[in-house]
């Protein structure tokens, strides 16, 4: 319960110069308690960032229809939706109302490891502290690094073998790559 009213409160308190990724458990609590849902759909600044069962649970989809075709069920889902969400599957895709998709090129399997979620999600987080950071550009912008990041850890560590350490310790060498790329 702790936690519900943790959520509860961080959410009646949003205003608009705040930001806020939800994550696993967030999700999860999110699912659980109505109350907590209708409160999301009333905050403007919120990025989502499940994996497939997750966002099944979140937005009340079946995994077989998501895995057949998100970006349909997306669509369905941001008609309603001020959220971006960072969906992450074998390909990380961000989703906004009225933004282009944005798909990873880069990324590999050895990223699903415990803990590359929370690899991803620190560093939404820290990238969209910056408040003149639009939330879409800076959300591409962590799914691409945290995607390059995966590459560079999977080259010396092999894919079966990194960890979400690895990852971690890979966005500096990312971060240096693609600075010419991006303006954040």
């Amino acid at each position: 319960k702790d936690a519900y009213f943790k959520m509860k409160y961080t959410l009646q308190n949003m205003t608009e110069n705040k930001r806020l990724v939800i994550d696993a458990d967030g999700i999860n609590l999110i699912e659980k308690y109505d109350e907590l849902k209708a409160l999301t759909s009333k905050v403007n600044n919120i990025v989502y960032t499940p994996h497939m069962m997750e966002l099944q649970r979140l937005i009340g989809v079946d995994i077989e229809e998501l895995k057949q075709d998100l970006d349909k069920a997306m669509e369905v889902v941001l008609q309603d939706s001020k959220a971006i969400y960072v969906c992450k599957d074998s390909v990380t895709r961000v989703y906004q109302k009225n933004a282009p998709v944005f798909v990873s090129s880069y990324g590999n399997s050895g990223m699903a490891t415990a803990g590359s979620g929370d690899v991803l999600s620190g560093l939404l987080g820290a990238i969209l502290a910056k408040r003149d950071v639009d939330m879409y550009k800076g959300s591409v912008f962590a799914v691409h690094l945290h995607s390059l990041a995966g590459d560079f850890a999977a080259k010396e560590y092999g894919k079966i073998g990194m960890t979400a350490s690895n990852i971690a310790e890979a966005l500096s060498n990312a971060l240096i790559t693609m600075e010419e790329f991006f303006d954040v």
